[in-house]
Formats: structure tokens, sequence, C-alpha cells
């Protein structure tokens, strides 16, 4: 988590990795040099963001990898076009107003298990952004 979410034309966007990528004033002490050393953003038609180092696993929970790993299942075989409708189909989206805040209660379904649990997670951590 860790970040806030922005309702944009192609989808959810999240609000401080978006400022950090554009190198912005907005970005917290010594986050754009870690960002540096780690990434490098470039451009064809849309940016791909390519690493420059191997990641520090230690900083990833059993749980963290688990859902990096589904996510980059999930996402493989789709093109930009394909995730951003995906992305138009979500509660969270369909419910902000344009270039605002998302709810992020709203990204998780009614229908998950201990969902009540994974909200108070995600406000007691979502303040906490990794690089």
């Amino acid at each position: 988590m860790g970040d806030t979410y922005i309702k944009m034309d192609w989808g959810p966007v999240a609000s401080t990795a978006y400022d950090l990528r554009k190198q912005s004033d907005f970005a917290p002490e010594n986050a754009l040099d870690a960002v540096s050393n780690a990434l490098h953003v470039q451009k064809v038609h849309r940016p791909d963001v390519i690493a420059k180092r191997e990641p520090n696993m230690a900083l990833f929970s059993g749980t963290d990898i688990e859902a990096l790993e589904e996510a980059l299942h999930f996402c493989q075989d789709k093109d930009f076009n394909d995730l951003s409708d995906i992305t138009h189909k979500e509660k969270a989206w369909i419910d902000a107003l344009m270039n605002s805040k998302m709810d992020y209660e709203l990204f998780i379904d009614e229908d998950v298990e201990n969902r009540d649990e994974l909200i108070e997670y995600i406000r007691e951590n979502s303040q906490t952004v990794v690089v």
C-alpha cells in the first residue's frame, strides 16, 4: 500500500510513485536518489520502468511476494489498454471524481474474508512507502 491512489483517465495512479517518476518537488527527502539508483524510466510510446538492481527481498513478507506474483501472473498477457479497461470496472475508480483521491476501502471486494481487518491494516500502514 503506502500511497494515495488518484482517479486518472487511464486508471488509478499511485500519487507518490507518480511524483517520484516525474521527479517532483513533492517527493520525500532522499526518495529521488533511491528511485534513480533503483530504476530507469525509458519512454518509447509509454514509459517503461526498468530495474537497475536486484530487489531487497528482505523488505517483503511472504504475503507481499505472493500478492506480487499473483499480480504479475494476472497482468503478464495483457497490454496497457486491457489493464486500463479492467481498472475502469473497479468500484473505487467508478465512484471517485476524476483527478481525485480514490477510496482505498473500495479496492477490497465486499465478499473478501477478513475485509474489516484488511481495511484496519491499511489504515495503520498506509503511510509506509518502500522504494
